[in-house]
């Protein structure tokens, strides 16, 4: 069953289809060294999530200093599309993995302390890189919004549409 699991696993690249893995075969994991090599496939799934967290953290910090915005986006709206699409491709896995992780170690199970410490370090780069996320993207607005003056702020609060009133 082992080389099973490790055939499974190498066979998967992406972190959601290795979580799905962890799901099924936790459910066969009654053997202790079955339990141990599913463990073990846990810390990995893990650290590649901290690493690719960490790869994602690298990217928005040289896009933060140095955008790299087509010249058909606006400047700060081209910025803030780009810093969504970076919390978009960390927020699909993240609520994946916290939904497995509540079928995995629920309450009433004995969850070994190095997982419950890989997983609180992963979800700890995971919340400050969210927040830095979010906060980038409001920042984009609030410094869009200081650049136009007052006339154009005025005009963007205009209605586009209006119901014409039959008489």
């Amino acid at each position: 069953k082992q080389n099973l699991i490790m055939l499974a696993f190498e066979s998967v690249s992406s972190l959601i289809g290795r979580v799905e893995l962890l799901q099924a075969f936790y459910t066969m994991a009654k053997r202790e060294s079955i339990r141990r090599c599913m463990e073990k496939k846990t810390a990995e799934v893990y650290s590649a999530f901290i690493h690719e967290l960490n790869t994602v953290k690298k990217h928005f910090d040289q896009m933060r200093r140095n955008p790299p915005i087509d010249k058909s986006f606006p400047r700060h709206g081209g910025a803030a599309m780009r810093a969504a699409a970076l919390s978009r491709r960390i927020h699909k896995p993240m609520a994946v993995l916290i939904e497995a992780t509540s079928h995995l170690f629920p309450a009433e199970k004995k969850t070994p302390p190095e997982l419950v410490d890989l997983y609180a370090e992963l979800s700890n780069v995971y919340s400050q890189l969210s927040s830095a996320l979010e906060g980038f993207i409001k920042n984009q607005h609030v410094e869009w919004l200081q650049t136009n003056d007052a006339s154009v702020s005025k005009k963007l609060e205009n209605a586009l549409l209006a119901r014409e009133e039959d008489g």
